[in-house]
């Protein structure tokens, strides 16, 4: 393992627990990537495995097809999703996805998540929610092309019935952006909650 990859690699182990601590994403579920700088490639969390214990030997450097160049692992089923981002968005160098509960049900309810605190506002400039029933599969990233276009520069999204993608130049910022969009998506539905339209 290179110094570069083990400083990747350290990076994705400690926003994976912060992430797996903070509630955003707990059991087994989820996934990040960083993509390896100024190459096709990119270093990814290994299919199964939880956030709270994640381990160098499950990450695995694969390629924007899947194909994996150095890890005995099989990566996240995730990663056409993650390549996709990477190929469409050059400015971001990492990618985390998680199943967040208030992020999941708030997108079940809105189109987007409503700009209710101005942090939100100033940081990420609004959450729109992509609708699709494809999971990770040749369809999901046939939509999710369609779905950055129409939304150039996003930041970060919720796939409905899915979870949050969070997208940023280090795997830190784009972890602490998901956090973010759990904030917000929770104090949308408990203003909904307040106002009677649950």
């Amino acid at each position: 393992m290179t110094e570069q990859f083990g400083t990747i690699i350290g990076s994705m182990q400690r926003f994976a627990e912060r992430a797996y601590n903070s509630g955003i994403q707990t059991g087994n579920g989820g996934n990040l990537s960083v993509r390896v700088p100024g190459t096709q490639t990119m270093l990814i969390k290994a299919k199964g495995g939880s956030f709270a214990d994640l381990q160098e030997a499950n990450i695995v450097h694969t390629d924007f097809d899947g194909k994996v160049l150095t890890g005995s692992s099989e990566p996240s089923r995730e990663f056409r999703t993650h390549a996709l981002i990477y190929r469409m968005c050059p400015n971001a160098g990492a990618v985390f996805h998680s199943h967040s509960p208030w992020s999941i049900a708030c997108a079940g309810r809105l189109e987007r998540v409503p700009l209710v605190s101005m942090h939100m506002e100033m940081k990420l400039g609004g959450i729109p929610v992509m609708v699709s029933n494809g999971h990770a599969d040749a369809r999901m990233a046939d939509e999710l092309a369609g779905f950055l276009t129409a939304n150039p520069g996003v930041k970060a999204f919720i796939q409905r019935r899915h979870g949050i993608f969070s997208m940023s130049g280090d795997i830190g910022d784009a972890e602490m952006q998901a956090e973010l969009v759990e904030e917000c998506a929770k104090i949308a539905l408990l203003e909904l909650m307040s106002e009677g339209r649950h």
